[in-house]
């Protein structure tokens, strides 16, 4: 190999190169005001689309193409989203506190009568007799159904499946009703 200045310029460039692209990895705990671990919580690199979700134990690692400081965006439901500037790759330790309370749902519904075609969502109608046909089942009715508005796309099927449906059915009519309960 040619060890020529070229050369050696060349690859020293590469080198503080490839350096000014190397990626922060943060490592820390995520927990509540009782120091128990907020398992599915979030945390964000703020005015990103990088993050990652807290594991059981309440610990993450994070992995960012950018260089300290960085701000990240703390969050989960029930608690109030933090912003915690990080200024150094320590294992970070970040405490969230209750915030956010559903203490009430509210549900409305209207009375007036309106043709389906002047609904401002999807509508599909299911019928009582339609569910006590299909063994008093809603779940039985939307796999035995074909109507792209009942089917189960969810669960990732376009047509009925008749051995799923039988074995529903089984497990339906052999379930038992605990009297004491």
């Amino acid at each position: 190999m040619n060890y020529s200045p070229k050369n050696t310029i060349l690859t020293l460039f590469l080198f503080v190169f490839q350096l000014s692209f190397s990626q922060t990895t943060l490592q820390g705990l995520v927990t509540d005001q009782n120091n128990q671990p907020l398992f599915g919580a979030n945390i964000i690199i703020s005015d990103s689309y990088n993050g990652t979700t807290i594991d059981e134990n309440g610990r993450f690692t994070l992995r960012a193409n950018t260089s300290l400081p960085l701000t990240l965006e703390d969050s989960f439901i029930g608690f109030t989203t933090q912003i915690v500037l990080v200024e150094k790759s320590d294992a970070l330790v970040i405490r969230m506190e209750e915030g956010t309370y559903f203490d009430e749902v509210i549900v409305s519904a209207s009375r007036r009568l309106e043709k389906l075609q002047e609904a401002p969502a999807a509508v599909s109608v299911i019928r009582q007799e339609n569910i006590n046909a299909s063994g008093g089942s809603i779940l039985l009715y939307r796999m035995k159904s074909e109507d792209p508005g009942m089917m189960m796309p969810e669960i990732g099927r376009s047509i009925v499946h008749q051995e799923g449906v039988a074995l529903i059915e089984e497990y339906i009519k052999n379930l038992t009703i605990d009297p004491v309960h």
